[in-house]
């Protein structure tokens, strides 16, 4: 029988049972594409680039969110945090790399902070996660050379 390739063995093979659309979805199309790579990072393929994949989501974030504030935004986040709480709280607890679960938790404190895009209570934690992620690639990238 073929792979199923709806959900193949890299979308499924978190400790947590979580596959990243469940949280993703929530989080607007950069964030969910971070906490895609990260929940992935290595069950497909190279760790480093889907590091570095994530990072350039995250950076792309970071420059949305100083660049337009909309309170509309904001309400949308506090109902989408109620949608993905479970998986998250699932994901946290199951995920054994301490940095991984990290940014995560730091994508977390950015989506759902109650406050406004460009306040520095949600570019912080992605700055944060930003020089993490920056750090997992150099210790990585080392230890491949």
């Amino acid at each position: 029988m073929a792979a199923d390739p709806i959900n193949p063995p890299h979308y499924t093979s978190h400790p947590s049972g979580v596959q990243a659309i469940e949280v993703a979805e929530q989080w607007g199309w950069c964030l969910g594409n971070v906490f895609k790579y990260m929940i992935r990072a290595g069950r497909k393929g190279d760790a480093i680039e889907d590091f570095c994949k994530a990072r350039w989501y995250l950076a792309r974030e970071i420059d949305r969110r100083q660049c337009r504030v909309d309170t509309a935004e904001v309400e949308a986040r506090s109902r989408r945090s109620q949608r993905c709480a479970a998986a998250y709280a699932r994901f946290v607890d199951a995920e054994p790399d301490a940095e991984i679960r990290q940014i995560v938790q730091l994508l977390w404190a950015a989506e759902f902070a109650p406050s406004s895009i460009g306040d520095a209570a949600v570019v912080v934690p992605l700055l944060t996660a930003l020089e993490i992620v920056d750090q997992m690639i150099a210790a990585r990238s080392r230890s491949t050379s």
